[in-house]
Protein backbone atom coordinates (compact mmCIF):
# COMPACT_ATOMS: atom_id res chain seq x y z
CA UNK A 1 0.00 0.00 0.00
CA UNK A 2 1.67 3.44 -0.53
CA UNK A 3 1.76 5.93 1.82
CA UNK A 4 2.86 8.96 0.52
CA UNK A 5 3.06 10.22 -2.79
CA UNK A 6 4.98 13.41 -1.35
CA UNK A 7 8.52 11.96 -1.62
CA UNK A 8 11.72 13.35 -3.22
CA UNK A 9 9.07 16.13 -5.51
CA UNK A 10 9.81 19.15 -6.26
CA UNK A 11 7.61 22.35 -4.24
CA UNK A 12 4.26 21.90 -4.43
CA UNK A 13 2.82 24.88 -5.87
CA UNK A 14 -0.53 24.87 -7.61
CA UNK A 15 -0.47 28.55 -8.51
CA UNK A 16 -1.32 32.35 -7.05
CA UNK A 17 -4.08 33.43 -5.68
CA UNK A 18 -5.51 30.69 -3.67
CA UNK A 19 -4.47 28.51 -0.71
CA UNK A 20 -2.61 25.60 -0.52
CA UNK A 21 -1.26 23.33 1.55
CA UNK A 22 0.65 20.62 2.71
CA UNK A 23 -0.65 17.58 5.03
CA UNK A 24 0.88 14.17 6.31
CA UNK A 25 0.03 11.64 9.35
CA UNK A 26 2.15 10.43 11.71
CA UNK A 27 1.09 7.19 13.46
CA UNK A 28 3.14 6.29 16.56
CA UNK A 29 4.45 2.98 17.86
CA UNK A 30 5.58 1.02 20.79
CA UNK A 31 9.42 0.86 19.97
CA UNK A 32 9.91 4.56 18.12
CA UNK A 33 11.56 7.48 19.92
CA UNK A 34 10.61 9.86 17.40
CA UNK A 35 7.93 9.91 14.50
CA UNK A 36 8.92 12.07 11.67
CA UNK A 37 6.83 12.27 7.85
CA UNK A 38 8.09 14.95 5.69
CA UNK A 39 5.13 16.63 4.81
CA UNK A 40 6.68 18.59 1.79
CA UNK A 41 8.24 21.33 0.05
CA UNK A 42 6.90 24.56 0.46
CA UNK A 43 7.87 27.03 -2.61
CA UNK A 44 9.99 29.75 -2.19
CA UNK A 45 8.25 33.12 -2.40
CA UNK A 46 5.41 31.15 -0.18
CA UNK A 47 3.53 33.02 3.29
CA UNK A 48 2.59 30.08 5.98
CA UNK A 49 -1.25 31.16 6.80
CA UNK A 50 -1.58 28.65 9.35
CA UNK A 51 -0.70 25.20 11.11
CA UNK A 52 -3.87 22.81 11.01
CA UNK A 53 -3.79 19.22 13.55
CA UNK A 54 -6.05 16.89 14.36
CA UNK A 55 -5.04 14.16 16.97
CA UNK A 56 -7.24 11.13 16.20
CA UNK A 57 -6.01 8.78 18.64
CA UNK A 58 -4.11 10.58 22.04
CA UNK A 59 -0.38 10.44 22.02
CA UNK A 60 0.75 8.56 25.06
CA UNK A 61 4.13 7.55 27.25
CA UNK A 62 7.27 8.53 27.23
CA UNK A 63 6.87 12.97 27.34
CA UNK A 64 5.14 13.45 23.98
CA UNK A 65 4.98 16.53 21.87
CA UNK A 66 4.31 17.23 18.25
CA UNK A 67 4.82 19.83 15.92
CA UNK A 68 5.81 21.18 12.59
CA UNK A 69 9.62 22.01 11.79
CA UNK A 70 12.47 22.39 9.58
CA UNK A 71 13.57 18.88 10.25
CA UNK A 72 13.54 15.23 11.45
CA UNK A 73 13.39 14.16 14.98
CA UNK A 74 11.86 16.82 18.24
CA UNK A 75 11.54 19.71 15.84
CA UNK A 76 8.94 22.22 15.83
CA UNK A 77 10.25 25.70 14.86
CA UNK A 78 7.56 26.52 12.71
CA UNK A 79 4.19 25.57 14.63
CA UNK A 80 5.68 25.27 17.74
CA UNK A 81 3.99 22.49 20.38
CA UNK A 82 1.25 21.59 19.15
CA UNK A 83 -1.66 19.63 21.26
CA UNK A 84 -1.29 15.68 21.88
CA UNK A 85 -4.49 15.07 23.51
CA UNK A 86 -7.73 13.77 20.78
CA UNK A 87 -8.98 17.07 18.99
CA UNK A 88 -8.23 19.57 16.34
CA UNK A 89 -6.17 22.18 16.65
CA UNK A 90 -5.88 26.07 14.41
CA UNK A 91 -2.53 28.02 14.81
CA UNK A 92 -1.03 31.17 13.29
CA UNK A 93 2.85 31.24 12.68
CA UNK A 94 5.34 33.03 14.65
CA UNK A 95 6.11 36.14 13.27
CA UNK A 96 9.37 35.06 12.43
CA UNK A 97 9.19 31.50 10.53
CA UNK A 98 5.73 32.85 8.51
CA UNK A 99 8.02 33.96 5.28
CA UNK A 100 8.28 34.56 2.52
CA UNK A 101 10.02 31.64 2.34
CA UNK A 102 13.62 32.60 0.52
CA UNK A 103 13.96 29.06 -0.60
CA UNK A 104 12.06 25.74 -1.58
CA UNK A 105 11.54 23.96 2.23
CA UNK A 106 11.52 20.73 3.25
CA UNK A 107 8.60 21.07 6.00
CA UNK A 108 8.25 17.81 8.30
CA UNK A 109 5.53 16.87 10.91
CA UNK A 110 7.81 15.40 14.21
CA UNK A 111 5.88 13.72 17.48
CA UNK A 112 8.67 13.47 19.48
CA UNK A 113 9.06 12.49 23.68
CA UNK A 114 9.62 8.90 23.55
CA UNK A 115 5.82 8.33 22.41
CA UNK A 116 4.95 4.47 22.22
CA UNK A 117 0.97 5.20 20.55
CA UNK A 118 -0.85 7.89 18.82
CA UNK A 119 -2.01 9.40 15.60
CA UNK A 120 -1.85 12.37 14.50
CA UNK A 121 -2.46 14.51 11.08
CA UNK A 122 -0.99 17.90 9.94
CA UNK A 123 -1.10 20.38 7.95
CA UNK A 124 1.04 23.45 7.07
CA UNK A 125 -1.52 26.43 4.88
CA UNK A 126 0.34 28.48 2.90
CA UNK A 127 -0.48 31.01 -0.24
CA UNK A 128 2.15 32.23 -3.08
CA UNK A 129 1.19 36.03 -3.42
CA UNK A 130 1.94 37.54 -6.78
CA UNK A 131 5.68 38.89 -7.38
Amino acid sequence: MVTSLNNQVPAREAGYEMVQYLAARATVAAGVANRSVKMGVLPAGSIIVAFVSRVVTAVSGGTPAAGIGLSTGAANELSGALTVTAGSQFAAPATTTGGPLAVDTDVWLNVSGGATAGDVVGGVLFIKPLA
